[in-house]
């Protein structure tokens, strides 16, 4: 597997992540990231619910929807 290949499945598993717990009615939160356990905070705007998220390592795992 490339290393591109890997961070982009680490990537939508964090998205995954958030995207859960905003069905579950948060907003925002934290949780270990798929790629290093450090804690990936995550957003979700409040205009159209889409969702940001960065990991505290950098170069790491970042998304934005």
């Amino acid at each position: 597997m490339t290393i591109l290949k890997g961070k982009i499945l680490t990537c939508l598993a964090a998205f995954a992540i958030a995207q859960e717990a905003q069905k579950a009615g948060a907003s925002s939160g934290s949780f270990p990231c798929p790629g290093c356990s450090q804690p990936l905070a995550w957003s979700a705007a409040p205009g159209n619910g889409h969702l940001w998220g960065q990991c505290k390592t950098e170069n790491c795992v970042r998304f934005m929807q």
